[in-house]
């Protein structure tokens, strides 16, 4: 069996178009990147329609959570949700420190809790309020007031204060 020749042309001519082909592959890959680097770091007119599509992609939203029932498979409640409210008044606001302002406009709070609850008439709230608020119920109405007040520093949020529980 005859053995070829290491150098024959057509051995040359095969590894030549094979390098050629190499280099063609190398230059486009070069190119390529420094396209994609000009563009990411030179180019004004990404910057400028990025923030223009920004605003038309990603929109920030809050999006309250829906309560309701878990159910079994058959339609039973596991678990239902409840809404709860807690009033809560703060006595170191301004109107609260003052006897005449609160009994000028204690009358109109009372209407309207009686208005929403409708368990009792409005001059019975305001009676239950007069009686609360009275200087003869406390010691002293300014020092009541006072006890209430949250300290220097804390924010009604936190839970320090007059009335505040955690819920």
């Amino acid at each position: 069996m005859p053995q070829p020749k290491e150098n024959s042309p057509i051995k040359r001519d095969i590894l030549f178009r094979v390098h050629l082909l190499y280099a063609a592959f190398v230059l486009i890959a070069a190119l390529v990147f420094a396209r994609l680097i000009w563009v990411q770091l030179f180019s004004s007119e990404v910057a400028y329609n990025a923030e223009r599509l920004e605003g038309r992609i990603f929109t920030d939203e809050i999006i309250p959570a829906r309560r309701g029932n878990i159910l079994t498979r058959d339609g039973e409640p596991l678990a239902t949700s409840l809404f709860r409210y807690q009033v809560e008044m703060d006595y170191g606001s301004p109107g609260f420190d003052s006897l005449r302002t609160f009994r000028e406009q204690s009358d109109s709070l009372a209407k309207l809790l009686a208005l929403y609850f409708r368990d009792k008439s409005a001059a019975a709230y305001a009676q239950a309020m007069q009686r609360e608020h009275t200087p003869a119920a406390t010691a002293s109405p300014t020092a009541r007031i006072r006890s209430c007040r949250a300290p220097k520093g804390a924010s009604p949020a936190g839970g320090t204060g007059c009335g505040a529980r955690s819920s």
